[in-house]
């Protein structure tokens, strides 16, 4: 475990020293991003998925997560419209921020090199970007046209690459 948790903290240390010396530049790190997230990752994550047992992708990691995630939202939504703000975008953001994890990022190369399984990353991976994505970018579409697109909200999943890495 130590070992899994070594390497990453390698990984990372590797790109703050390439920043560092000016080897990877502000400019280059839009480019890194981008191949990151339309390249990268949805080849990671269909890696991941093709080889996972789909008893497990839907199991009850899935049932679990989505119900920590509407217990966390509500949560939060009340304590922030009480407390904090009644401004529907900020509640739709911090809601949503709330109850999403870092899983593409943190997630997969702790379930890769700790854990040595990373078939568990896909089930909130794809609850996310099915489910909660959609959700999000509808309610704040909302927000600021006023109507709710559900022709956009609907193909929102299809024209996210991590999503289609996964179908």
């Amino acid at each position: 475990m130590l070992m899994g948790f070594g390497i990453i903290a390698f990984v990372i240390f590797v790109g703050w020293l390439l920043a560092r010396i000016g080897i990877v530049t502000s400019e280059s790190r839009i480019v890194l991003n981008r191949v990151a997230f339309f390249a990268a990752s949805p080849a990671l994550l269909f890696m991941i998925i093709s080889r996972s047992d789909v008893a497990v992708v839907f199991s009850g990691v899935l049932g679990a997560s989505a119900l920590a995630i509407v217990t966390v939202g509500i949560i939060y939504y009340v304590v922030a419209r009480l407390w904090f703000t009644k401004d529907k975008g900020r509640l739709a953001m911090g809601t949503n921020l709330s109850v999403y994890t870092n899983i593409n990022n943190i997630g997969l190369p702790v379930a890769i090199y700790v854990i040595g399984d990373a078939q568990y990353v896909g089930p909130i991976m794809l609850l996310q970007l099915i489910i909660m994505a959609p959700l999000l970018l509808g309610a704040l579409d909302m927000q600021k046209q006023g109507r709710l697109s559900a022709a956009r909200i609907l193909t929102q999943p299809v024209r996210n690459p991590i999503v289609i890495a996964s179908l």
